[in-house]
């Protein structure tokens, strides 16, 4: 009975941790349950498995994250990648801070994306916990290789063996 409970606790802490990530994702939780339904099964996974729950939060949501990116129609993948690489970073973590509080005496340049927000929000949180020491450095990497990978038309086989040869290159 305590391991159910432990289990159920985890998975409901894990969840939460994913909507960090995901912080932006249009309709919130409820549409992230509807529009990805394994995530139930992912979670329990990860509880199963004793995954650490950040670990397992950043591998679920660069999952999404990477689904997302793909589905981008192709003429504004190009332009929400040069946005990922020229933002501010520093800005729009303000600006999200400010956004999450209801303030918004931050502004960012109009022509930024609400895909791109979408994707720097991830990037910003998940570099938060890296330099915080809840996730190592390369589980920060697996979202931004997940999105930048889909956003240059690379499948999802081709994103993954590209890690792969990366990790390698490195030993």
């Amino acid at each position: 009975m305590f391991g159910l409970f432990r289990r159920f606790q985890y998975r409901a802490e894990l969840f939460v941790n994913v909507m960090q990530l995901l912080i932006l994702y249009p309709g919130g939780a409820d549409a992230l349950k509807k529009d990805y339904p394994g995530i139930k099964s992912a979670l329990a996974d990860h509880a199963k498995q004793g995954t650490p729950i950040h670990h397992a939060a950043v591998m679920i949501a660069a999952s999404v994250l990477g689904d997302l990116a793909s589905k981008v129609p192709e003429d504004a993948k190009a332009s929400i990648h040069e946005q990922l690489r020229n933002l501010d970073y520093e800005l729009f973590q303000d600006y999200l801070v400010q956004r999450l509080r209801g303030e918004t005496s931050i502004k960012l340049d109009e022509s930024i994306t609400y895909g791109t927000m979408i994707f720097a929000a991830a990037f910003c949180i998940g570099d938060q916990w890296a330099e915080h020491g809840k996730v190592e450095r390369d589980d920060f990497r697996l979202i931004t290789s997940e999105v930048v990978g889909a956003l240059r038309g690379l499948s999802r086989g081709e994103r993954s063996s590209g890690r792969i040869m990366r990790a390698l290159d490195g030993v």
